[in-house]
């Protein structure tokens, strides 16, 4: 008797950390100087993400960052501001995300200033998938880009896609596979009908980083790595095409 009152109370008390809403809140800021390939510049990025269950195996993640920095020649302000929205349930997942200024900063540090929403919803089925992205652009001349997609999952996981917008109208594939428990690696290419250019390239990510290398018809190669530890402060990240651009930073926990 005692016996089954001890494992009815450690299921309720089980039941309870799944059922009632609980929240993990990260907030950090970091500091962070590079190079655009023109000019220096030096900034500072905060960013605060907060966690909370939904059911037994679902979440919901509400992020908010924003990065202003200066470069040193004819000061010019850099960066950008977002707040979004991630949410699991099951095989459901979809995400909401609206940003200003340049929200590729940390791939492209002279990335085109927009001022818009992105999302995506997705629907998994056994070892299917298949999901649609989408993005608004509001800033200068509107643009508008929504990205069907689908996925199927054996060994790898290979997925197939149909962009269609005012600026480009492509399709693509993209294979990405483990190499070992530590590593994963990823082939794509994709074909614009519109602009008449062929993009394809690999991908390398092991633990903290990912190494990118691409090659675009139009605007010729290029070749990137970033790398953030998972305990350790620093982050760097350097880009080649045509020119270097690089970044390090450093974060501490507020």
């Amino acid at each position: 008797m005692l016996k089954n009152g001890k494992i009815l109370v450690v299921f309720i008390g089980l039941v309870c950390i799944v059922l009632l809403p609980s929240a993990v809140v990260q907030a950090e800021a970091r500091f962070i100087v590079g190079y655009t390939g023109d000019d220096w510049f030096a900034g500072i990025q905060g960013e605060h993400r907060s966690r909370s269950l939904m059911g037994f195996i679902g979440y919901q993640e509400d992020v908010v960052s924003g990065l202003v920095a200066l470069t040193n020649q004819a000061p010019k302000p850099l960066g950008y501001v977002q707040a979004g929205r991630e949410v699991f349930l099951g095989n459901i997942k979809y995400s909401v995300e609206a940003y200003g200024g340049n929200p590729d900063f940390h791939t492209d540090l002279l990335a085109g200033n927009r001022l818009g929403i992105r999302g995506e919803y997705k629907q998994q089925t056994g070892k299917q998938a298949y999901g649609i992205a989408g993005e608004l652009n509001l800033l200068g001349k509107p643009t508008l880009k929504l990205v069907p997609y689908l996925e199927w999952r054996s060994t790898g996981v290979l997925k197939a896609h149909l962009e269609a917008g005012t600026e480009s109208i492509a399709v693509g594939l993209d294979y990405g596979f483990a190499l070992s428990p530590q590593a994963q690696a990823g082939v794509f290419a994709a074909y614009d009908f519109k602009n008449k250019a062929l993009d394809y390239g690999a991908r390398l990510t092991f633990a903290g980083g990912t190494l990118t290398g691409a090659v675009n018809t139009e605007t010729g190669m290029s070749l990137g790595l970033a790398w953030k530890g998972a305990e350790c402060p620093f982050a760097a990240g350097i880009r080649w095409q045509q020119k270097v651009q690089w970044y390090a930073s450093y974060t501490w926990k507020m």
